[in-house]
């Protein structure tokens, strides 16, 4: 027993004249330059260390560093990719002797990240780890055995403690910048390949929002670093600021998540996140190559977009003013061709700006430089919208294809909740075929070229009552006209239509009404927003069921709709029509009194002749 306490008093004055001779005859300044020179090799950047490296006694051995900055390659607007104020990290030295590593707390302070994109489209991150570090490998043939992988030593860490942490984000190509400050980052004690708890509390800080976020997650790394698991991880707190939907944005997720780190692949499983009350879950995953695949399953309550919706801003200019219109951006949709994705999402409604949307499902395709809605599928007023669509890159031409198909809805209500418009109601199916190059507004409108078809079922057309106009016209001629609604009710309409140069031209347009049948053709231009129309309204029979009799059955009468959009006006020739009826009439009341004259005429004619033949007779 003595001669292993003598053993033990040995290695313990061992120790304390090691560390007494590492303190007294070691300065950690000596070995700055092979720092910068390592880390260049790794990291491929210039590391530059500042302050002054020193030895912590207490409470644990340690070193603490000065300012320490990771520069940035050339062509960047930042000098520094990174640069930490303070850092210092303790040691444990005992375990060392068994191969252990146990590092205390790690405290780092000052740290500041610019994150930045070049004009060239070019991240700063690039080329990192890029360094050759690794001696030239040798052209003679290696018989000997493949060498087992190290194996990491065991490490252990008590905590980290990150303060005053500020991440810059510039995007020169879009002319961006945000700025990101966390308050506080900290973690508990781990050892590789156990499961510890991770507690981060982030105070974030922007231009456009301040907010606190408290992360919780059993997380465990692999003894390998290959992997990182996150379980029951969950994230909530809020956001806020004047640029956050509703002032302020609640959260609350619950998931868990696998993260392998080479390749970087992440998954998330059992996803259930609520925002404000909206909620969603399903899984989904990540992963990193030379495209990006991303694979996801969602499900989605009904949610009620309002109360996100920012109000509209009160407009700054006068009102003799008028603000020039923003300049139009081809978006860039090269990205299409650096992803492959494959998702489903589903929603059970959505409210926005007035608008009810019933059950969505959504399919998303991403591969080769495309984008499809593979379909869209979306129950709203009764009926059903159906969407397939392309969208690709095309060499940067940005062309779409669309085939839309609308069945049952009732358009009226659609109509008001959308665009506030009262033109036209009743059950309606559409179908559309279209495609076009360019995604601009302008573009759109003006590009567009497409064919498709209408019918509408039991509806009306708002805005001219036909059979009141026909009454009016005959009020002009001595009899009474009463005001009634500008509603004309039909039993069908329907037609077909085809799309080119930004004009809808709408070949052929038929109504059936119960008194009435409406034919003719016409122009919608989208450019400008305006509606021609040359259409012919023929009677049938009575007007039963839209009020009055009519005495102009059989009569073709022209119907002119022109003007914009949102106010269109109808034009009824009914005087035409009616000077046309009354021309007839007069030409055949002409026609008859000239028979009546020719008759009698010829009836004269005939008794004179009657008369001389009785007075010739008597000469006889």
């Amino acid at each position: 027993m003595k001669k292993l306490l003598k053993i033990l008093l040995a290695l313990v004055v061992l120790l304390v004249l090691a560390v007494s001779a590492l303190l007294i005859f070691v300065d950690p300044n000596d070995y700055k330059s092979e720092i910068e020179t390592q880390a260049k090799t790794a990291l491929n950047r210039d590391l530059k260390i500042n302050g002054d490296l020193g030895w912590v006694i207490f409470p644990k051995l340690g070193i603490a560093t000065g300012q320490i900055e990771l520069k940035n390659a050339a062509g960047f607007s930042k000098d520094n990719l990174a640069k930490i104020d303070n850092l210092s990290v303790s040691l444990d030295v005992m375990p060392l002797i068994s191969g252990e590593i146990v590092l205390g707390q790690l405290s780092l302070d000052g740290l500041n990240f610019n994150l930045e994109t070049n004009k060239a489209g070019v991240s700063n991150l690039e080329g990192m780890g890029s360094g050759k570090s690794a001696p030239p490998q040798s052209t003679t043939t290696d018989t000997t055995q493949p060498a087992t992988p190290t194996k990491l030593p065991k490490l252990t860490l008590a905590g980290i403690d990150i303060t005053n942490t500020n991440i810059t984000v510039i995007d020169q190509k879009l002319g961006s910048e945000t700025d990101l400050s966390i308050k506080l980052i900290e973690l508990g004690r781990f050892e590789l390949g156990k499961e510890t708890s991770l507690d981060i509390i982030l105070s974030v800080v922007t231009k456009e929002f301040v907010g606190d976020l408290n992360l919780n997650a059993k997380m465990t790394v692999q003894q390998d670093l290959s992997a990182v698991a996150l379980n029951a991880l969950t994230l909530n707190g809020s956001l806020k600021g004047d640029n956050v939907p509703a002032g302020k944005m609640d959260i609350d997720l619950k998931t868990a998540a696998s993260i392998a780190l080479s390749p970087v692949v992440a998954d998330v499983e059992k996803l259930a996140l609520d925002i404000n009350g909206m909620k969603m879950d399903g899984s989904a995953s990540v992963a990193l190559a030379d495209k990006t695949k991303v694979r996801f399953n969602l499900a989605a309550t009904e949610w009620d977009l309002n109360p996100l919706i920012p109000a509209p801003k009160e407009d700054e200019a006068t009102p003799t003013e008028e603000k020039a219109p923003a300049p139009e951006v081809e978006p860039d949709l090269s990205v299409l061709n650096t992803l492959d994705v494959d998702g489903k999402l589903t929603f059970e409604g959505f409210k926005a700006k007035g608008i009810n949307v019933g059950k969505t499902a959504l399919t998303v395709l991403v591969k080769d430089g495309s984008a499809k809605l593979a379909p869209l599928s979306v129950d709203l007023y009764q009926g059903n919208m159906t969407l397939n669509a392309t969208v690709s890159h095309d060499g940067g031409r940005n062309s779409y294809q669309i085939d839309k198909v609308l069945k049952g809805v009732q358009i009226l209500p659609l109509l008001k909740d959308a665009a506030d418009i009262d033109m036209l109601a009743g059950n309606t199916e559409f179908n559309l075929k279209a495609s076009g190059q360019g995604l601009t507004v302008s573009k759109i409108k003006q590009g567009l070229v497409g064919n498709g078809s209408f019918a509408i079922k039991d509806g009306a057309l708002y805005g001219i009552n036909i059979a009141q106009k026909l009454r009016s016209a005959k009020a002009a001629l001595g009899s009474d006209a009463s005001e009634e609604e500008k509603k004309t009710d039909f039993t069908a309409l329907h037609g077909k239509f085809a799309m080119k140069n930004g004009v809808v031209d709408n070949t052929s347009l038929d109504m059936e009404a119960p008194f009435l049948r409406l034919a003719g053709k016409g122009t919608a231009d989208i450019l400008k927003e305006l509606v021609d129309y040359h259409l012919k309204v023929t009677l049938v029979g009575t007007s039963k069921g839209q009020g009055g009799s009519s005495d102009l059955a059989g009569l073709a009468i022209p119907l002119k709709v022109s003007g914009s959009f949102t106010d269109p006006k109808f034009g009824l020739d009914t005087s035409g029509a009616l000077k046309a009826k009354l021309d007839a009439e007069k030409a055949a009341l002409k026609a008859k009194a000239n028979e009546k004259l020719e008759k009698a005429k010829k009836e004269a004619e005939k008794k004179a002749k009657d008369k001389l033949k009785d007075k010739l007779k008597g000469f006889f």
